[in-house]
């Protein structure tokens, strides 16, 4: 069995583990006069707090914005080997005037911006693409201005309703008339009342409901009819006597 060996000053010794949920707090510091590395840890059963300096410096200086490159566009200029010997040299008219190269072609950098000063070319590496912005849902109707209303004057007119998020144009123009279309079926006309059914023989008339609509030719037509003496009966002399109301004859009419 190997002896313990003493501890001396100075000396790191294990005491023992503990699981804590410990909070880790900053403390300010003054930048002129910082504080050695040291840190404080105070527990209370399974509670802790840690505690370090934090040095805050000041401000920096403003930034100043990137320039903005206006994208030219170039025939043939198409991969970064292309860059090399198609790249024009523009005068200082054209500074900070550049092209926006995308090469994947087996290359770790995708895309390049080549960007003109005046004297020569740089190239930078684009930034990521920011958010996309807020866009409207723009709706749109278009109607024809009827002829009654084509008086002198009219002229095309497009009305805008709605908010900025939903804006929504309405075009009414002096649209030119087409030719007269076909005809269209009676039965697929709005009047029509499609409910009916129609049979040979048939022809169109006002329903009951207001609607056009199918009916029979024969109950509408009109017949000449002679009665055969046949069908009269014999009456008294009734002038003064019995009912005032009373049969002559009876006739069917063919159908």
């Amino acid at each position: 069995m190997t002896a313990p060996v003493p501890a001396k000053t100075g000396d790191v010794v294990h005491l023992f583990n503990t699981l804590l949920s410990a909070a880790w707090y900053g403390v300010v510091c003054d930048e002129d006069t910082p504080q050695m590395m040291s840190a404080t840890l105070e527990a209370v059963q399974g509670d802790a707090v840690l505690t370090t300096p934090v040095l805050v410096g000041r401000q920096g200086e403003p930034g100043k914005n990137a320039p903005i490159i206006e994208l030219e566009f170039i025939d043939g200029l198409e991969t970064f080997e292309d860059a090399t010997t198609l790249l024009p040299d523009w005068d200082e008219s054209m500074i900070n005037h550049g092209v926006w190269l995308v090469d994947d072609k087996d290359n770790p950098t995708k895309s390049l911006v080549y960007i003109w000063d005046g004297t020569k070319w740089h190239k930078v590496l684009p930034g990521p693409s920011g958010p996309v912005g807020a866009t409207p849902n723009i709706s749109m109707s278009y109607e024809t201005i009827p002829m009654n209303e084509r008086s002198p004057g009219v002229t095309d007119t497009v009305e805008v309703s709605g908010d900025v998020r939903n804006p929504h144009f309405t075009i009414r123009a002096l649209s030119p008339q087409g030719p007269p279309g076909p005809s269209a079926a009676i039965e697929n006309s709005d009047g029509y009342d499609q409910t009916k059914t129609k049979h040979v023989g048939d022809v169109l008339t006002v329903l009951d409901d207001g609607q056009w609509g199918p009916s029979q030719m024969t109950l509408k037509q009109c017949r000449l009819y002679t009665i055969p003496e046949g069908a009269f009966t014999n009456t008294p002399n009734f002038i003064g006597i019995g009912p005032t109301d009373f049969s002559v004859g009876s006739y069917v009419i063919p159908a």
